[in-house]
């Protein structure tokens, strides 16, 4: 090619052969120095932000999310608990020694005892509402049971030394005592995740499923528990929604042993049992189980646990005997029943003389006892003494057990008083409105989203004559969970000028 004078065209182009050579050692390092920034940035992000944005979300939020992603549970926010157990709120003492050997009622079934008007809140530890009913139904289906008392040993231990304490459970009528299988599942259930803090309301949504329920567990909560953060749905408040929001019916009872358990399931009886649970970094808390099925050749009880899951098969979660048998004993081995109304009859069949409140108590507390004696460092043994005498309504007993409880064995669980709340009860009968609030004060260390501490410091207040500090708990309470009934009385009462300190706390005034 040539130029317009006819030279030849020079090429403008350096040649790529003039470039400087890629320094490939420079650049390496550049990028491992880019590499570990980056790292550095992940890391830091994965410990300090990543965990701080984390916490910062909802709780529900936070539970749903470790649900799916269990490796992220160690983000979850969990405070430091205070304590390990709750402080003993009374030294070991000869006098509960001599409770094991003080003679108690001979469990028989009433025969005048009144039916009880539906939410009857003394199973929440109150003090016990009165009977409204003018004739005696077939069952009470509102339980007033303190959340402390035990039941019988099961057909898989042997006999303890003191098994003469424990009443016989009458047989049922030969209609309902035929021979159990020796295994069974139940069908129609289908297995419901909670959501947080939703044990309750998620139990009850399954137990209510083969009776034809189609709600899921958001409309039970919203009734039970209108605040997601209330750590605790008790078993009354549980019977009250079945009798109130359904055309089904339900009950409570104390005492519960695992044969009468299969008799309920087998007979299509939707059962819930409320017991202890140790959560991995979390330590001991209360749950419910819905019972479906059992082995007895495997030795274990098939439940649907909104927690743990259903297994595989949805066959139902495996609860060895025994140890389901020492986890239902810390919940005083009480169980729940939903029911058609219709079959009322063969429920009271099945349960025999536990049908009645009075000899289910009495029944409860002379198992507590044959179980403290055997074993005399069992906090749950005597805790559940305590909560049968509340139950019974004889509070110097019961606060003479509950010091014991309290003293023994590593004291009680910090976190008793989220479900359990018979020392209340028992320590403000008596007049000891110091103890209570040790145990509200205590409690309110722990969590501020249980009612009952509340109601119980609401309480004290008016029995005291401090009005405008009574109000302002009970106040507390019905804004916090305004179904909460028992504090609405209360709040009454006390802005009436008709509420009434108990009668032997005045005569100690």
């Amino acid at each position: 090619m040539l130029d317009q004078q006819g030279s030849p065209a020079i090429n403008t182009r350096v040649s790529s052969s003039n470039k400087p050579p890629i320094n490939v050692m420079k650049w390496a390092l550049g990028c491992a120095g880019v590499g570990m920034m980056l790292c550095t940035g992940a890391i830091m992000f994965s410990l300090i932000v990543a965990p701080a944005l984390f916490r910062s979300l909802d709780s529900d939020l936070q539970f749903r999310i470790v649900r799916r992603f269990p490796f992220l549970a160690s983000l979850q926010d969990r405070p430091t608990p205070p304590f390990k157990a709750l402080p003993a709120v009374g030294a070991t003492s000869a006098n509960a020694l001599a409770l094991l050997s003080t003679p108690v009622n001979t469990p028989t079934a009433s025969s005048t005892r009144t039916s009880t008007p539906a939410g009857d809140n003394s199973s929440a530890g109150m003090p016990p509402v009165q009977p409204s009913g003018t004739g005696r139904s077939v069952l009470s289906t509102d339980t007033p049971v303190a959340a402390g008392v035990i039941a019988s040993p099961t057909e898989v231990f042997a006999p303890q030394p003191t098994a003469t304490l424990v009443p016989t459970r009458v047989e049922p009528p030969t209609a309902t005592a035929v021979p159990l299988p020796v295994s069974f599942h139940a069908t129609g259930y289908k297995w419901v995740p909670q959501t947080w803090n939703n044990c309750g309301p998620a139990n009850l949504t399954q137990a209510l499923e083969p009776f034809g329920w189609q709600q899921d567990q958001k409309v039970a909560a919203a009734f039970l528990k209108p605040n997601k953060e209330d750590k605790n749905v008790s078993p009354w408040q549980m019977v009250e929604f079945v009798n109130q929001k359904t055309n089904l019916k339900a009950l409570m009872r104390v005492a519960g042993d695992l044969p009468l358990i299969k008799r309920l399931i087998t007979q299509r009886f939707s059962v819930i049992l409320e017991t202890g649970y140790n959560v991995a970094n979390e330590g001991w808390m209360g749950h419910y189980l819905t019972v479906i099925g059992y082995d007895d050749n495997l030795r274990v009880f098939y439940g649907l646990d909104t927690y743990l899951g259903a297994d595989a098969d949805n066959q139902g979660y495996k609860e060895p005997v025994d140890d389901l048998d020492e986890r239902w004993q810390q919940f005083n081995r009480l169980y729940m029943v939903i029911y058609p109304k219709e079959r009322e009859g063969e429920l009271a069949a099945i349960l025999g003389p536990d049908a009645d409140l009075t000899y289910n108590a009495q029944h409860a507390l002379s198992v507590a006892r044959a179980e403290a004696t055997y074993k005399p460092n069992n906090q749950f043994a005597w805790f559940n003494m305590g909560s049968s005498y509340t139950l019974l309504g004889q509070y110097k007993e019961a606060a003479t057990a509950f010091d014991q409880a309290s003293s023994v064995g590593g004291g009680l669980p910090f976190r008793m008083l989220w479900y359990q709340f018979g020392p209340y009860e028992a320590y403000y009968n008596v007049g000891n409105y110091a103890n209570v609030m040790a145990l509200v004060n205590a409690t309110l260390q722990t969590t501020t989203y249980v009612e009952e501490t509340y109601y119980w410091r609401g309480m004290v207040s008016a029995a005291q004559g401090n009005k405008d500090k009574a109000i302002e708990d009970f106040k507390r309470v019905l804004q916090f969970n305004p179904n909460f009934l028992p504090a609405a009385e209360k709040l009454s009462e006390v802005q009436a000028g008709n509420f009434k300190a108990p009668a032997i706390a005045q005569a100690n005034q």
